[in-house]
């Protein structure tokens, strides 16, 4: 099942408590600050979900991509999870088993306390947060 479409944005994306930023199988193409001369960035708050259906071709899921621009801003490109920021991760349709990236960025990571949604099976499912990318 692939959705289609690209979001390219000007700058970062934040999400608050309740918000949805949902990304279905890897017919997509996401650039956090790909567009114009601003840096991207991605802040996540407590209860902010981070929704990623893995589809049943090769790469499962078209990686989040977090833009730095312009090198001399010391924060362009980071990414932060506040504690008590959710990813919720299941199949689009059949299972397709294997490792997947979700977001690679440019800058920094922080990791306050991202987890897993409640509903995620984590019999199933596990992550890992990479700082080098």
């Amino acid at each position: 099942m692939n959705s289609g479409g690209s979001l390219t944005t000007r700058r970062g994306i934040a999400i608050g408590r309740n918000g949805i930023f949902r990304v279905r199988g890897s017919g997509t193409s996401v650039g956090i600050g790909s567009v114009g001369n601003g840096d991207g960035f991605w802040l996540q708050k407590e209860g902010g979900i981070l929704c990623v259906n893995i589809d049943d071709d090769d790469t499962g899921v078209t990686p989040i991509f977090i833009d730095e621009v312009d090198t001399s801003n010391g924060s362009a490109g980071d990414v932060v999870f506040e504690n008590g920021a959710l990813l919720y991760v299941d199949f689009s349709d059949a299972s397709n088993l294997g490792t997947y990236t979700v977001m690679e960025w440019e800058g920094s990571v922080t990791d306050n306390g991202l987890e897993f949604h409640p509903d995620v099976n984590t019999d199933v499912w596990s992550f890992e947060i990479d700082p080098t990318d």
